[in-house]
């Protein structure tokens, strides 16, 4: 009796137009960021009329826009931290060299005029772990929340894509999504942070988040095409926030400061030297 009671209502929620409450109806929509997200995009889709596909890459775009504050202030701080690296190098050098020597004093010096840099100058390297932490809840949401609503399914995400992927619960049959899903992740690993300047960062995580953004395409390649609809509206969005904040007269008017050239310094054995300057 119960399945045949869901499925009544399951029918009557296909044949009807979509209204508030359905999803809920359903069995989703509840007191968590993933019901909320489902309760966002099912509002979103009632009130507007647009398709469920545009309905998510909608929702993902407004969130983007509500964490654009928090990326200026991320972009002021990284800039900040690469223009006084040379500074942080030198008490880095010396802080080290005082925990080698034991020199206790000389220790709570050097951490004393770390704290003061950061202070004087209103940045700090912690600051940078501020945006991953935003968006790791937020990414994780919407897998879920678009993950639950295609597994159940929704009826209206059988017809709600467009083009090649109009079931928005099937995995894409081309594998045109996941690839570029893949290729967005790696243009903005290309072109650098969403949070700031990639200078400094070693080869070797390049390399591996350059793996990562391969691999990631059969890896995901059976899920659903709606939470592709997700990945690539955020990476497009990511790229363009990335090209668009690279421009002096925005970074100018957002009050982001220019990034300084720093002069490489050649290491030998003994007190680090000045290199010359690349004549070439």
């Amino acid at each position: 009796m119960t399945t045949i009671s869901e499925n009544i209502d399951t029918s009557s929620i296909v044949d009807a137009a979509m209204k508030v409450g359905d999803l809920k109806a359903l069995g989703l929509v509840n007191y968590t960021p993933v019901g909320f997200l489902q309760g966002a995009m099912e509002f979103i889709h009632v009130s507007t009329g647009i398709p469920w596909w545009g309905t998510i890459a909608a929702t993902t775009i407004l969130i983007r826009i509500a964490l654009f504050p928090f990326v200026v202030k991320l972009q002021k701080n990284a800039a900040t931290l690469h223009n006084i690296k040379p500074e942080m190098d030198r008490l880095t050098a010396q802080l080290n060299k005082a925990k080698a020597e034991g020199d206790s004093a000389a220790i709570t010096q050097y951490a004393h005029e770390f704290k003061n840099l950061f202070e004087t100058h209103k940045a700090n390297p912690i600051k940078m772990l501020a945006l991953p932490l935003m968006q790791a809840p937020v990414m994780l949401s919407f897998f879920f929340a678009l993950r639950d609503m295609a597994q159940l399914p929704v009826p209206q995400f059988q017809t709600g894509g467009i083009a090649w992927f109009t079931d928005l619960t099937a995995a894409d049959p081309y594998y045109i999504l996941p690839v570029l899903s893949g290729l967005g992740f790696l243009t903005i690993l290309e072109l650098g942070s969403e949070a700031g300047t990639n200078v400094g960062q070693p080869n070797n995580a390049k390399w591996i988040f350059r793996f990562m953004s391969v691999a990631m395409v059969p890896l995901t390649a059976s899920f659903s095409s709606s939470i592709f609809v997700y990945w690539v509206t955020s990476n497009f969005f990511s790229i363009g926030q990335v090209l668009a904040l690279k421009n002096p007269a925005l970074r100018k008017k957002l009050g982001i400061p220019l990034l300084m050239k720093h002069q490489v310094k050649a290491v030998k054995s003994g007190s680090p030297k000045k290199s010359k300057p690349n004549r070439r």
